[in-house]
């Protein structure tokens, strides 16, 4: 089987588990927002509205109160105004009641509208009309005991409705879980049958291939990756091919190269030595350091100039040299100066003279170290120049003391 239809299939079963996981969410969440539109909403609306109407008509009455009390017009119109809104909002609670809920509350409101209407046609203060709201009021008439029966009625199917809605919410839940279950161990068994499939041959390749590179001529392609049928075995089998083509091209090539290595091995064991001997028997000092200050070579002549202990050039640190050999000079900050500037610019050459607090005379030649044109160091060489200068300044007293007697 190609790896490409391992592949293909793996993750078809991942998308297909992630779809059925969407349909079976999709389906519970319209569960829900059905249960919410077909019940909820509805029981909620009516609840609201009997509410509403129920303040209505105790509104009603409570104006119909302050109209005979105080004979206020404006109280009687309020009153009518309140009952107009009692029937309109009847309506509404109607609409999503049950026959038995619309049944009770029309008997209430139709008895509550006829004490209330002949109430506002008496006078104001007319004793039978009060009497005859008082007893519409009170909590106890039969008119509030509907009312009262209805609410509680209300109450619990609006109660019923949003456990209803709970139930399905709590359902979808758990077929989400089950089903994200579920994909996760499909997807976890697709993940382990990659990394055997793909991942794990690809790492024996790729730690076969590394010990080829560093030269381990011995390692070999495993059988077992050369013999799939799929594309890690068709690169296997290219990287087994290269692998035996170099072999032998190697043993070809091998006598060759053993002898020309060998040869080189001795011409540069040779040229070193020369450069050994020719930096000892050298009689001006020499010094050669790195660009990170460390010192590489130097020669006996140096030693001796510099009066340098051999524990301190052993250190191999150009800056504790430095600190050593101040102390010896007529100006040491000059000294120090250079150096400074030609350490930081190692491309520069440098010619001059040092004067030691003890007579002597030193001249100081300083010149990039270059590898095939490459900057590895710096080269000092320092040749004591003391007699020559001596005999300069005589020869140039002894001129200007002839040219006086002249």
């Amino acid at each position: 089987m190609m790896l490409r239809t391992k592949l293909v299939a793996s993750f078809l079963g991942v998308a297909l588990l992630v779809g059925v996981v969407g349909v079976v969410s999709i389906t519970s969440l319209d569960m829900a927002q059905s249960t919410i539109d077909d019940e909820v909403v509805p029981q909620s609306e009516k609840w609201t509205a009997f509410h509403e109407m129920n303040d209505a008509l105790h509104m009603s009455i409570l104006k119909a109160f302050i109209y005979h009390h105080t004979g206020n017009e404006q109280a009687r119109q309020m009153s009518e105004y309140y009952l107009e809104q009692v029937a309109e909002l009847e309506n509404n609670v109607t609409r999503h009641g049950t026959v038995e809920q619309n049944g009770a509350i029309a008997a209430a409101n139709q008895k509550a509208e006829t004490v209330i209407r002949e109430s506002l046609t008496a006078d104001p203060g007319d004793e039978e009309a009060i009497s005859s709201l008082s007893q519409i009021a009170d909590s106890e008439n039969d008119v509030m005991q509907h009312y009262r029966g209805v609410g509680i009625g209300m109450r619990e199917e609006l109660h019923a409705a949003s456990t209803s809605i709970f139930s399905s919410l709590e359902l979808a839940e758990l077929i989400i879980l089950a089903a994200s279950f579920l994909a996760m161990i499909l997807a976890s068994i697709t993940g382990l049958l990659l990394s055997n499939h793909i991942s794990r041959p690809l790492h024996e390749l790729q730690v076969t291939v590394e010990r080829i590179s560093k030269g381990d001529m011995d390692a070999d392609i495993p059988d077992r990756l050369a013999d799939r049928e799929d594309e890690i075995g068709y690169l296997s089998q290219s990287f087994d091919r290269t692998l035996t083509s170099l072999k032998l091209a190697m043993h070809r090539t091998s006598p060759h190269l053993e002898a020309e290595v060998k040869k080189q091995k001795q011409d540069l064991k040779e040229q070193s030595a020369l450069l050994e001997s020719t930096i000892d028997v050298a009689q001006e000092g020499l010094l050669v350091v790195d660009r990170d200050g460390s010192i590489l070579d130097y020669n006996e002549a140096f030693i001796e100039m510099w009066d340098l202990p051999e524990e301190l050039v052993e250190t191999a640190d150009d800056e504790e040299l430095l600190d050593y050999v101040m102390e010896q000079l007529k100006d040491p900050e000059a000294f120090r100066e250079q150096v400074d500037y030609l350490y930081d610019h190692p491309e520069k050459e440098s010619w001059d003279s040092i004067e030691f607090t003890d007579g002597r005379v030193l001249e100081r030649y300083s010149a990039p170290a270059q590898i095939d044109g490459e900057i590895i160091g710096r080269i000092w060489r320092f040749t004591d120049t003391t007699d020559t200068d001596k005999t300069g300044n005589e020869e140039t007293t002894e001129r200007q003391t002839q040219a006086h007697e002249q």
